[in-house]
């Protein structure tokens, strides 16, 4: 945690303890009471003060959502023609729009996030409050290749785009203008492999669909006609398969 969110959270109120159990409890302990009864007295605090973090989290949650500016999509992704294809909101522009606003609302959040061992990589975001409550938003990013790109820079275009996501999903945030949101940056939207390719037909068998129907919609999204699977673009991909199985 930086300094300054230090800062800010240390002048935040914390979900209060309760002080008609607080007082209970020091009576048990005063009058010799049982050990099971100060067992369920302890449970019984500890519910309290979930409910009460709770009740916390969900109050800043709402005071977040309803002062945070508004999040600008302040990059293009083009077409091979050099067209415009869509606009989208990078992570770094998403976090410095909702910084000050997270940060005086007494919230904060983190990722973490899993490798597949087949590819692709599962993210987390964890947004907490000063009241110890909790909430997490998971992204699940298939495998990803961009252009001349190693291994570890395919993991870091894959991480980047899985944080931006799984980042709007916890806070319940939308990017401003034409939502057209696909992958990240413009460089990994080129036609996919044969892995991504074969990933998603296996996905189109499992969910009992069909490729024509997947490129009838697809086509639509791009503006012109998309032929077979493997003509399929980088973004389009992810499109489909978060649409049809991932968790945006």
């Amino acid at each position: 945690m930086s300094e300054q969110n230090e800062l800010v959270w240390a002048g935040q109120p914390a979900a209060q303890t309760a002080p008609v159990t607080a007082d209970i409890m020091r009576l048990a302990v005063e009058k010799g009471a049982p050990v099971e009864v100060l067992e369920r007295l302890v449970a019984l605090q500890q519910a309290v003060d979930a409910e009460a973090g709770r009740r916390a989290f969900f109050a800043a949650m709402a005071r977040f959502q309803s002062s945070v500016p508004r999040i600008k999509k302040t990059r293009t992704v083009p077409l091979k023609s050099g067209a415009r294809a869509y606009d989208y909101a990078p992570l770094e522009e998403v976090i410095d729009t909702i910084r000050e606003t997270e940060a005086a609302c007494g919230l904060m959040h983190s990722w973490n996030h899993t490798e597949h061992q087949g590819g692709g990589l599962t993210v987390t975001c964890c947004v907490s409050h000063v009241s110890g409550h909790t909430h997490d938003a998971t992204v699940t990013i298939p495998p990803t290749q961009g252009i001349n790109t190693s291994a570890a820079q395919n993991v870091g275009i894959m991480l980047t785009y899985g944080q931006r996501r799984s980042l709007l999903a916890a806070y319940g945030l939308t990017t401003g203008g034409e939502d057209r949101d696909g992958a990240e940056p413009a460089e990994t939207d080129e036609v996919i492999g044969q892995d991504a390719l074969t990933n998603l037909q296996d996905l189109l068998h499992a969910k009992g669909r069909t490729a024509a129907a997947l490129l009838q919609w697809l086509s639509k999204e791009r503006g012109e006609e998309i032929r077979a699977l493997a003509d399929l673009r980088q973004s389009e991909y992810v499109r489909a398969v978060v649409a049809m199985g991932g968790r945006p």
